[in-house]
């Protein structure tokens, strides 16, 4: 069973990257729960940044919000 600690940050990402449950674990496994550099993973592999030209700056200021708010979770 995942801790509490690990199920809020899945929940987080999931939140944050628009992603599936599972994609998000495994980039969170991955990069042993280290919840920004899997974000960034994520948006780097992600097609969407190169459809849409604001979709990065968006993305960006999602990010840092979600971090800040994150970081006073845990």
């Amino acid at each position: 069973m995942d801790s509490l600690r690990e199920q809020v940050m899945i929940n987080q990402f999931v939140s944050a990257a628009g992603c599936a449950r599972d994609q998000a674990i495994q980039l969170l496994q991955s990069t042993h729960w280290q919840f920004e550099t899997a974000l960034s993973m994520f948006f780097q592999e992600s097609n969407a940044c190169h459809s849409n030209p604001h979709f990065k700056a968006v993305s960006l200021v999602f990010i840092t919000i979600s971090i800040h708010v994150f970081s006073h979770i845990i």
